[in-house]
């Protein structure tokens, strides 16, 4: 049996009985709630969203968009970004390109609020899969995440991974590295590698570094094509870059450039902001300058600039261990290291797995 998006979005949408309904065309609503929500992480920003969506959507058979926006008494409160992807014949829960993210809700909603909907999404999920996992190939195992960064979405996290510990999840650690852009930036900057001190003075004297936060096609595709050139291929498709474009023409995000004398790009980084928080989110860096501090100069000068747009927290990205499952690779492992040297926290997260068919 074969079924289409729509069908699948309407399906899964009757699951919440005018709880919640699909985001599908309610941009402004979902953007008017995340504008109450006590903390805004990265990823659920719409320009976040709208990137992930276009990029899995290259390398999937289907992606179906299941967002939703909770309602109590017709006000919404609540968001949720949830995909169901298809791949090799299988669909199966995610948002996006990762692990399920938990629903948040706008400041002041009571825990008990927050418990009742967090039991509705995971119910919805549930009644979803038990509707048609004999008419289609549907994975019952699940991952979601749980980020314990110190803020005001911590309550509103372990609330989400209580109930899921209460149906049977197997919890993993993960950690990720953070900085924390309340400290003042001369006590950030001592908190830098040792060696990274000296490397970005090096790299400010003797590069020109921007911060654009408005960027002509001829720049940024001067950008895509110096990532292409370093990876040796095109890694994805365009519209991906005119999505991450749009980002920062609209104010959402921002590109660091680094030039040589002579105003040739050796490098620039591409970091996704929202209401409180920065993110890296792709950079590319001329090979044969490996030995030159670009990148360290690129991450200090985000740093700096966040910090100037009033953002709370910047995500610099996993630190991988070798214990870690997966097994990381050597590169991983030296990206994390080289990441490492910037952040002032590492921050527990824990990955859950969970299994519909054992959920009660």
């Amino acid at each position: 049996m074969s079924m289409t998006g729509e069908a699948l979005q309407k399906l899964f949408e009757s699951e919440f009985q005018g709880m919640a309904k699909l985001s599908l065309g309610q941009e402004a609503i979902w953007d008017e709630v995340l504008a109450k929500v006590p903390y805004v992480p990265v990823g659920y920003t719409r320009a976040s969203l709208e990137y992930q969506h276009a990029y899995m959507s290259a390398f999937l058979e289907e992606l179906v968009d299941f967002s939703v926006i909770i309602y109590q008494k017709n006000r919404p409160i609540g968001v949720w970004p949830l995909s169901l992807r298809k791949k090799d014949g299988v669909y199966e829960f995610a948002t996006n390109q990762g692990a399920v993210l938990p629903p948040v809700f706008v400041a002041g909603t009571s825990e008990r609020l927050i418990k009742k909907y967090d039991t509705a999404c995971l119910d919805a999920m549930k009644g979803f899969y038990n509707a048609l996992k004999e008419k289609i190939s549907l994975r019952s195992k699940w991952k979601t995440r749980v980020d314990f960064l110190q803020s005001e979405l911590l309550g509103q996290s372990i609330s989400w991974e209580q109930k899921c510990m209460l149906l049977k999840a197997v919890p993993r650690v993960v950690h990720d590295l953070y900085v924390d852009l309340s400290w003042p930036l001369d006590k950030i900057h001592g908190n830098l590698r040792k060696s990274y001190r000296s490397l970005i003075n090096e790299g400010e004297r003797i590069w020109q570094v921007e911060v654009h936060d408005q960027v002509s096609e001829e720049l940024f595709e001067e950008f895509r094509c110096l990532h292409i050139a370093v990876a040796g291929r095109e890694t994805r498709p365009k519209i991906t870059w005119d999505f991450q474009r749009k980002g920062i023409n609209e104010a959402l995000d921002f590109l660091v450039t680094v030039r040589d004398s002579e105003q040739k790009l050796c490098g620039a980084g591409l970091f996704e902001v929202s209401r409180d928080e920065g993110s890296y989110a792709v950079g590319a860096y001329d090979r044969s300058l490996f030995d030159k501090p670009v990148s360290h100069v690129v991450q200090w000068t985000a740093i700096r600039h966040l910090q100037e747009l009033g953002k709370r927290w910047h995500y610099v990205g996993q630190r991988f261990y070798d214990c870690d499952v997966p097994v990381p690779t050597p590169k991983e492992m030296q990206i994390a290291y080289f990441k490492e040297g910037f952040a002032t926290d590492t921050v527990l997260r824990l990955m859950l797995e969970m299994d519909l068919e054992e959920a009660e």
